[in-house]
């Protein structure tokens, strides 16, 4: 997915719950801010996205760095995933792994699941 496209999908979110009413409401806005307070590598995405469509953006960063965030993810599941399956393959509990059964594992747990 294009960064432009997941950023829009989160502008999208932002949008869709801005009017929402209530207790509920606000706390569900809340915790929106604060997640993407507690990324600020986002907002150096939005004004790399912002320079990757044309538009007018303040940021300092090579032209070839800004071409390979073209398609950044903006979550960190799959990383996450990755090094959880990882851990394991590292682990001292594990049986010993053949060069064979080593790539099996890893076909069976790294392939991209939709």
């Amino acid at each position: 997915m294009l960064l432009t496209d997941a950023l829009d999908i989160l502008t999208e979110v932002n949008n869709a719950i801005a009017p929402a009413p209530g207790e509920i409401g606000n706390k569900i806005k809340e915790k929106f801010e604060s997640v993407l307070q507690n990324n600020p590598g986002i907002f150096q995405l939005i004004q790399v996205a912002k320079v990757l469509t044309g538009e007018k953006g303040t940021i300092e960063m090579d032209p070839d760095k800004m071409a390979a965030l073209k398609f950044a993810p903006i979550t960190s599941c799959d990383v996450e995933r990755s090094f959880s399956i990882y851990k394991t393959i590292l682990s001292e509990k594990r049986t010993n792994f053949s060069p064979e059964n080593l790539e099996m594992y890893l076909i069976c747990n790294c392939e991209k699941r939709d």
